[in-house]
């Protein structure tokens, strides 16, 4: 079981004994935190893909899947009784896994020498940080076309740095060769974002039925931003806009009592309703008026209502882990019917009404300006991490993620916000407005 464990780079995210990554919770007790046939769930949802983890190869024996659920059991935090698999794992005989993970490493490459570059970083584990194509995790950058922006010569530096351990990320294998270093840059440099050529290198399969339902259509993100239009709540409840009418409704009428019986305001009662009627009570209106309005702006419907963030809309929904926006609506990381005023207001003192006046000028330039293409559009200023530190602050992922601790100035530095999330070469795909006509769209209920 520990010899499949390690086979599958699974202590790239966890660790067992202080050994391993720090982006998946440790494994050092789970023998002792979960029982046999909660550890047993777990390995067949890993099995079936059906795990929120990387899935077991598909030629995965029983033998092997019990022996790794043996291995899990005995993991019961005790000092030194999790690693004794580990010490004797030299004198065992390999494992047909074991062998054909060897092979992937040591034998030359077939086919093209991009193909060999292409095995090689799967058989690293790089998809379980990068994505490739929509493909992969989120917790570094997208690699889909890395290709098209950094020189070959950077790639170069990037793979050097990682076999000498110098690089923020996990290092390569002591006996990586040169054929397979300059297999992986090759593959790297021909990441060049065009859709189905990243992915050329390997065999194509075909899709699951599930697969095919949360897909979309490269032809019809319209289709998509009227299924999220549709999806979201009108903002707040339509009570207050009710009661509204309603007062608008009774203040007319007494104000009509009023001008045709003036006779009433000679009176000390009559001169307090006329108070009421002309002052007071349209006071009250106009509050009520305001706050549902501001309060109904807020929502996402309302914030893609002008034409020229429609696009913006529709960059909710590209299937691409890797496209900050999408991943955060898609997964309810904000709220859905406020995702643009959740990630667009500063978390400050008075940063509703900031967001409210830059309202007001959008809506002086929609109708007295000249609105700029949606490509052109930028923020006022740059975006400060304030903003993306009040959720993730003290979160568990982003406090002990390796990506975020593989320098120990890193962390700091973000927090402080000397190096920013988005513009630093972390997370800069936010919307990307200007490879929409490439993109592919999910279709998933919301």
């Amino acid at each position: 079981g520990r010899q499949f464990y390690d086979a599958q780079g699974c202590a790239k995210c966890h660790a067992i004994g202080g050994k391993g990554g720090t982006s998946a919770p440790s494994l050092s007790d789970v023998g002792k935190r979960l029982p046999k046939d909660k550890l047993t769930e777990v390995v067949q949802a890993m099995l079936t893909g059906k795990s929120s983890m990387p899935p077991l190869p598909k030629g995965t024996t029983e033998q092997q899947a019990k022996g790794l659920i043996d291995f899990l059991v005995s993991l019961n935090g005790a000092p030194g009784k999790q690693d004794a698999s580990a010490q004797i794992e030299q004198k065992k005989p390999a494992t047909p896994i074991d062998q054909r993970t060897k092979a992937t490493a040591q034998a030359p490459p077939s086919g093209t020498i991009a193909a060999s570059g292409r095995q090689f970083y799967d058989a690293q584990g790089c998809a379980k940080c990068h994505a490739i194509g929509g493909k992969g995790g989120t917790s570094a950058p997208s690699l889909s076309d890395v290709g098209k922006r950094l020189p070959k010569d950077k790639l170069t530096e990037v793979v050097q740095a990682m076999l000498t351990g110098k690089s923020s990320m996990p290092p390569l294998p002591k006996g990586t060769t040169e054929q397979q270093a300059k297999g992986l840059i090759d593959f790297l440099v021909s990441l060049n974002g065009a859709p189905g050529k990243q992915d050329a290198s390997i065999p194509k399969k075909l899709e699951a039925p599930t697969d095919q339902g949360s897909r979309g259509s490269q032809s019809q993100p319209g289709e998509e931003l009227a299924r999220l239009r549709a999806g979201d709540r009108n903002g707040p409840t339509a009570l207050p806009g009710v009661l509204l009418l309603s007062l608008i409704a009774v203040i007319a009428v007494l104000i009509g009592v009023l001008v045709f019986r003036p006779g009433l305001t000679a009176t000390s009662s009559g001169k307090i309703l006329a108070f009421f009627v002309l002052f007071l009570l349209p006071l009250i209106a106009a509050g009520i008026g305001t706050t549902y309005h501001i309060e109904r702006s807020k929502s996402t419907k309302f914030c893609l209502s002008c034409h020229e963030m429609e696009p913006f809309g529709k960059s909710l929904l590209v299937d691409d882990s890797a496209h900050l926006a999408a991943a955060h609506f898609e997964n309810h990381r904000v709220p859905a019917d406020e995702a643009c005023y959740t990630c667009h207001t500063t978390y400050a003192m008075f940063g509703g009404v900031r967001a409210k006046l830059q309202g007001l000028r959008h809506v002086y330039v929609h109708y007295l300006g000249k609105p700029p293409a949606p490509e052109a559009i930028r923020l006022y200023d740059p975006y400060d991490n304030r903003e993306c530190l009040h959720c993730h602050l003290g979160a568990r992922s982003f406090e002990e993620g390796a990506t975020h601790n593989a320098k120990p100035y890193l962390l700091p530095a973000v927090k402080g916000n000397e190096v920013s999330c988005l513009s630093s070469g972390c997370h800069q795909t936010v919307h990307n407005i200007a490879a929409l006509n490439k993109a592919t769209f999910w279709k998933g209920n919301r």
